[in-house]
This record gives structure tokens, sequence and C-alpha cells, in this order.
């Protein structure tokens, strides 16, 4: 196996290892207070890598600042939308929808790329959302808040793929990185001023865990993606589903019905067929760099 790839489900695993902390942290949070500690702490070993390639003062040298903000927003949000959905649904059913991501990635290309989605990738669509549509149960469950906000979440993150798409090559890993944490630290610190409570010892230490972890998660897969091929690390991104389903059965008792274990194939299987279809048609993931080295 390719060193990158080892590399690369480590990542995966570091941000498994978060989220399992911020659902530990549990509803009773402010999803803007979570998102206000998890940046911060994750800031130090994030920014620890960045600094070997470029500058500090190279942030905010932009060549494109509106299309920056713009996957500033969508990551703040999807972030928002996503600590909602861990503290309030099970793990791995919010793993499942949230994996709808590259669903919405196929539409969007289509209006912001100007790419052609021809049958096999529509398929996938389909099949995504026959998964979601498993996993959920509309007319047969209730729909709680945390089944919308996990399907807000995938969509805003498939639109900070997007920037990122378009953004690659003309801004810096600092740019790209260093902006979306320094924004989300200050918009949520903002926000959660109203319901912001003291964290306990125990918060502290889960926030100190989750962040710490996120950042190790970012650093690693910016290293592998500097050695390794895309198409060889994408893949990899659906072991956070495996561990979602073991985290969640040991540490929170959650045992997924055979619904979700189903929905949550067919959505793992639409994603992949995606990236294969990418791969099959432009070999993008083998040739393009998601993020350009600067020299």
């Amino acid at each position: 196996m390719h060193p990158g790839v080892l590399i690369a489900l480590a990542a995966y695993f570091f941000f498994c290892i978060c989220d399992s902390f911020i659902k530990a942290i549990g509803p009773g949070t402010s999803v803007f207070q979570i998102g206000f500690f998890i940046t911060f702490f994750s800031f130090a070993p994030v920014l620890a890598f960045t600094l070997r390639h470029d500058p500090l003062s190279a942030m905010f040298k932009m060549n494109r600042p509106w299309l920056v903000a713009g996957r500033a927003v969508a990551g703040i949000a999807a972030g928002m939308f996503a600590f909602y959905t861990f503290t309030h649904l099970p793990f791995a059913e919010s793993y499942a929808l949230i994996f709808l991501a590259p669903v919405f990635v196929t539409i969007l290309s289509i209006f912001f790329l100007d790419e052609k989605v021809r049958i096999w990738r529509w398929s996938a669509v389909a099949l995504g959302l026959i998964g979601v549509w498993v996993v959920v149960r509309p007319g047969f469950r209730e729909i709680q808040l945390g089944h919308v906000t996990a399907i807000i979440a995938a969509m805003m993150g498939a639109t900070s793929f997007i920037f990122l798409r378009k953004l690659g090559q003309t801004e810096r890993r600092i740019t790209l990185i260093g902006v979306v944490l320094f924004a989300s630290v200050v918009v949520n610190g903002i926000l959660m001023i109203p319901q912001f409570h003291m964290p306990s010892g125990i918060e502290w230490a889960k926030y100190a865990v989750a962040g710490t972890f996120a950042g190790f998660g970012h650093v690693a897969l910016l290293a592998a993606a500097r050695t390794t091929p895309a198409n060889l690390i994408a893949p990899a991104n659906y072991s956070q589903i495996i561990w979602a389903v073991f985290i969640g059965l040991v540490f929170f008792n959650e045992v997924p019905d055979a619904w979700t274990i189903a929905g949550i194939v067919l959505v793992t299987a639409s994603g992949i067929m995606t990236l294969i279809r990418d791969e099959m048609r432009s070999g993008w993931l083998t040739k393009t760099h998601v993020v350009k080295k600067f020299p």
C-alpha cells in the first residue's frame, strides 16, 4: 500500500476521533461554542505544518479574495451543521447522511465547473439519494432536525470543495486553510456569546482533544496530498464510516439497524462510483494537484 494512503487513513481516523469527542460534548452546548474551541485548538498543529512551506504573512495575500471568502463561509456553515448533527443523531447515521456530499459535488459541478454529467454519474446520484432515503425513511419514522442539518452540512461541504477546485491552482495552502480557521474563530466566537457557558474541566479536555485531533487530521491529509495522487487518497475518506459504526457501538451504545447499514452501503457506493467515473473520464484525480505547490 502506498505510504500516502496510510497517512490519509490516519488523517480520517483523526477526524473521526474529533467528531466522537464533539458528540461526547453533547447537545446542551451551542454549536458556535463547539466550533470556536475546536478551531482554536486545531490552529497550532495546522499552522506549524503550513508555516514550513508558506510564511504567515502570505495568509491574506489572495488572488481571488471573493472565492476564498465563499469557501470560508461554506466551510464554517458545514462545520456548524455537522456539529449539530453529531450531537443529535447516532454516529453512523450522521456519517451516512453527511457522506452525501459527492452527490452535491456532481450537481454543483454542472453549474460552476461546466462539467458534463452523463448517465454513470447520474446513476451514482440516484444511488446516493436512495441511500439517504433508506437511512431516513420518511413516512416510516420521525424526521429529526439532525437529519436536515446533516444534509445541509453535506451541501455546504460540497460547496466548499467546488470552491477548492476553483482556487487550488491560484492560492497557497496557508491561505486556503488559514483563512477558514481564522474566520471560523471570529464568526463562532461572536455567535457563541449569547449562549456561552464556561466549560468544566472535562469539557476543556474534550475541546482540547477534539481540536488537536482535527488539527493533526488536516496536517496528515496535507502530508498525504503532497506525495500521493488524489485518486488514491479519496477512497480512504470512506474509512470514517467504519470507524463511526465501531465508535458508536463501543462508546455510545448505538447499534445501527439493518436499514441504516443498507443506507451506508448505498451512499458509500455512490461516492466511490463518482470517484471512479471522474478518473475514467478526465484523469483529474491523478493529474491535478488539488492545491498547487508554490515555490
